[in-house]
């Protein structure tokens, strides 16, 4: 018998809740901690799919990338969206936890990944952790992985070194990417740095760490100007499709922990942008 606490200790060595930016809501969110979990379930947003899915599989824990509730809420009914997915979980015992921004800073987590997949060298956090941060892990963590996490990742570029080349590369590892770009003919990128999901508003802190891209899952029109002011080429390709692979990668490291577990990432979920009309 595993217990779901036994599951959420796990998460936390794979992506220390530490790591987490201060603004985020993370952890188990809807639950109990001692109770018996079977099937675990792994997606990118709670959606009215997402529950379906797990009520037709009677699954015990969705292991969530972007948290619900994000913010503090004063009720919980039907007559909003949140509220609705809130009581349509905890009527069906089924417990939520969110790593969020805990594992886009992991030592393994979606920024890391990336990088990895972007085939970039000598790989480092854009933005190491504070002191007070790395204290807090020093007891779980090692000397010499706390300086492989923090926010966001920075690398040299080596086979994609200009924007043209980063495009197909994305083109190549991502179904049907929403790429945009304020310097596409960049001609040579020499250090590239990641943060997945809404990281648009890393540019300054991505030109001060020396980058000549910032690549991310999404950046407003603002953003992408105050990027062109910098000087810094500024690439977003989609928020799902910048986070979402990591979903998977996370329930297969579940998995190797608990092979007793029945663990997947979620079949039915899609990005909530529509390509075709």
């Amino acid at each position: 018998m595993i217990l779901l606490k036994q599951l959420l200790n796990r998460l936390n060595e794979i992506a220390p809740l530490a790591l987490a930016e201060e603004w985020d809501n993370v952890g188990l969110l809807v639950g109990d901690a001692e109770g018996e979990v079977q099937k675990v379930m792994t997606c990118l947003t709670i959606t009215a799919e997402s529950i379906a899915e797990a009520i037709a599989n009677n699954v015990d824990c969705i292991v969530v990338h972007h948290p619900i509730p994000f913010k503090p809420v004063s009720q919980i009914t039907t007559s909003t969206s949140t509220g609705k997915y809130l009581w349509q979980l905890a009527s069906n015992k089924i417990a939520v936890y969110s790593p969020h921004t805990a594992w886009d800073n992991a030592r393994l987590g979606i920024n890391q990944q990336l990088a990895d997949r972007f085939q970039l060298e000598d790989i480092q956090p854009m933005i190491p952790l504070s002191e007070a941060t790395a204290n807090r892990l020093s007891a779980i963590v090692s000397a010499i992985d706390l300086k492989r996490i923090g926010t966001g990742r920075i690398g040299t570029a080596t086979k994609l070194d200009t924007v043209s080349m980063v495009v197909r590369g994305i083109g190549q590892l991502i179904h049907d990417p929403h790429i945009e770009c304020n310097q596409p003919r960049l001609s040579k990128v020499n250090r590239i740095a990641i943060v997945c999901g809404s990281g648009g508003s890393f540019a300054s802190s991505a030109k001060k760490a020396g980058a000549d891209l910032l690549i991310t899952g999404e950046a407003t029109y603002h953003q992408f100007l105050e990027a062109t002011s910098l000087g810094l080429g500024l690439l977003s390709f989609g928020h799902y499709s910048s986070e979402s692979h990591a979903m998977e990668v996370l329930a297969t490291m579940l998995h190797e922990s608990f092979p007793e577990l029945n663990i997947w990432r979620s079949r039915d979920e899609t990005d909530a942008y529509c390509r075709e009309i």
